[in-house]
């Protein structure tokens, strides 16, 4: 004959399902924060973008420069509005390589 489970069982049972879903409900809130630091990143980039197209930047210039945060997009978008050429600016404000 068979016992049906008792209180403790059913309790151990519950205890270990809340536990798991306490582990998922952390990593869930790490891929959506993860997710959501992916979509602020897109937003930035796609706003950079649209400023140096705004001031005159060749579209895959644009695309280049708004991807590689190490370039100053005001100090870019000044230059150019100042009469620099956009290719010029751009080699002028070029980050320094970094020594390997």
């Amino acid at each position: 004959m068979g016992r049906s489970p008792g209180r403790a069982d059913r309790l151990g049972a519950l205890q270990r399902l809340l536990g798991k879903n306490r582990l998922a409900g952390v990593t869930n809130v790490g891929v959506r924060t993860e997710l959501s630091a992916k979509l602020e990143h897109n937003g930035i980039v796609a706003w950079r973008r649209n400023q140096l197209l705004t001031t005159g930047f060749p579209s895959p210039l644009a695309e280049r420069l708004a991807a590689d945060g190490r370039y100053d997009l005001h100090a870019l978008i000044e230059l150019v509005e100042r009469g620099c050429p956009p290719e010029l600016a751009t080699r002028i404000l070029a980050p320094l390589e970094e020594a390997a």
